[in-house]
């Protein structure tokens, strides 16, 4: 996935970033543009759902449905910018959460002992400047964030405790 670090299977930008083409001369605003609004496959169906006019079930059969996570694309595919929002990753022991430009990372491949690394993604989009030890605060609040938001979406450690 170049230019960016590393590949698929983890949650540095080159395991995670990937394009994402759509055709649909009725419903798209401007054709042949691009869009940076971060997004990922969880926003999928909501952005579908969005497009049907549909609304996801709150339950079936007298059982309550867990809520979609993700966020409709489509005010983004008609040329509004999406708000400003928090995306957790987990992917086999390799997590990461973005907000806004921020986004920490840790990743199996690094030692036993977890260190979050931070980058600016505004700055930095290659992840090649660690910036977590200029910034242990931020660090410190993004890594509450991440484990708050993998209680919520029930990511277990190796243990198949919580973290």
């Amino acid at each position: 996935n170049t230019p960016f670090r590393l590949y698929k299977h983890f949650t540095h930008e080159g395991g995670i970033s990937s394009p994402f083409i759509a055709h649909w001369p009725e419903g798209i605003g401007q054709p042949d543009r691009w869009v940076r609004d971060p997004a990922h496959v969880m926003d999928l169906m909501p952005t579908l759902m969005d497009v049907a006019g549909a609304t996801y079930p709150r339950q079936q059969n007298g059982n309550t449905i867990t809520p979609l996570e993700g966020t409709s694309l489509l005010p983004a595919m008609r040329g509004k910018q999406l708000a400003e929002r928090t995306i957790g990753f987990d992917h086999q022991a390799a997590h990461a959460l973005r907000k806004g430009d921020w986004k920490i990372v840790w990743s199996k491949r690094m030692p036993t002992e977890i260190k979050w690394e931070l980058y600016n993604l505004a700055e930095d989009r290659c992840e090649m400047h660690d910036l977590a030890d200029k910034y242990p605060d931020r660090v410190k609040a993004m890594v509450a964030e991440w484990k708050k938001w993998s209680r919520h979406v029930g990511v277990t450690g190796e243990s198949g405790k919580p973290f």
